[in-house]
């Protein structure tokens, strides 16, 4: 990740950077680069979930974990809340989604595209009323 964007994020802070700039690189760069990221790892998992779901489960982990980065500098992140809360159902961890329901519905509460979440939240729970099989079940 360092390589590709020049910064190595696990660093606490930039340098001689003030925290309110520090905070402001974090929004404006970090954040975008590490949603993208995940997205492009969220993808890859979903294409090829059917053929080789051990593929599928490592590509939804790295994606997970670039998430988890973004919800520490934005916990609320609609995007990164949302994707989270896909692969945490694809992959069975009820105990784990249930509670982001909850921050993801309250988010979608007071956001300006509030229909989309609200949309988004209700096919993810047909999803789950269909009750797919979780990804760590599946044969490969």
């Amino acid at each position: 990740m360092q390589a590709l964007c020049g910064f190595n994020f696990k660093q606490k802070g930039y340098g001689k950077l003030s925290q309110k700039q520090n905070r402001q690189i974090d929004f404006e760069l970090k954040m975008p680069i590490l949603n993208n990221m995940s997205l492009s790892f969220y993808q890859r998992g979903f294409a090829c979930i059917d053929d080789q779901p051990l593929n599928a489960l490592n590509h939804f982990s790295r994606s997970r974990d670039l998430i988890d980065q973004v919800l520490k500098i934005d916990p609320r992140n609609e995007k990164a809340l949302m994707r989270k809360l896909n692969i945490l159902v694809e992959l069975g961890e009820s105990k784990q989604y249930e509670p982001m329901f909850k921050v993801l519905e309250d988010v979608a509460f007071q956001s300006e595209q509030s229909q989309t979440v609200y949309n988004n939240i209700k096919k993810l729970r047909d999803r789950i009323d269909a009750k797919p099989v979780p990804l760590a079940k599946r044969k490969a």
